[in-house]
């Protein structure tokens, strides 16, 4: 392979999102494309609402509580996700202190439009993981006007927006 071959080869797979292979260079490994699976905000919310249901079930009958088989991750810096997290979701920081534990589990990825959790996403994909993104991310969880939370567990209407670009709607207050 040529060294333009090669060059041109690294500018398509970054330009399509196609990423090669951990351990192999693009002379002689396979370069292979990874689809990120999506999900939307009536998607994500009917899988919290579910999993509630099963829980307060769960306590009705004074059964053990059910491990939830998906885990919402908000891979926001630290001072966005102080100001509301979707209810239920772990800091990134969290995550990856243990993140080991939660290899069986589907991997929901959020941020806030979704461009850093789609990236996130696809790396733990690479690393073996069933990761999808949360398409539209916080600020399509606003749209649809579902609940925010600061990390104490608080209802909030607040929403780091990241920049003052983005707007929310007008029952929440756009933080950045």
């Amino acid at each position: 392979m040529t060294w333009y071959t090669a060059c041109a080869l690294l500018a398509v797979t970054a330009c399509v999102g196609i990423v090669l292979p951990r351990g192999k260079g693009f002379v002689g490994g396979l370069v292979r494309p990874v689809s990120i699976p999506e999900i939307t905000a009536t998607q994500l919310r009917k899988r919290q609402l579910s999993y509630e249901t099963s829980l307060r079930q769960a306590e009705r009958f004074g059964a053990p509580a059910p491990v939830a088989d998906f885990l919402v991750v908000d891979v926001r810096t630290d001072a966005e996700s102080r100001v509301s997290v979707i209810p239920g979701a772990l800091p990134l920081r969290l995550f990856e202190k243990d993140r080991d534990l939660y290899k069986g589990r589907t991997i929901i990825c959020y941020c806030t439009i979704g461009v850093r959790s789609e990236k996130f996403a696809r790396s733990l994909r690479h690393d073996g993981f069933n990761a999808w993104n949360f398409k539209g991310s916080i600020l399509e969880w606003c749209k649809h006007h579902y609940p925010l939370v600061n990390l104490d567990g608080h209802s909030t209407r607040q929403v780091h927006t990241w920049s003052g670009a983005y707007s929310v709607p007008s029952d929440y207050e756009a933080v950045w």
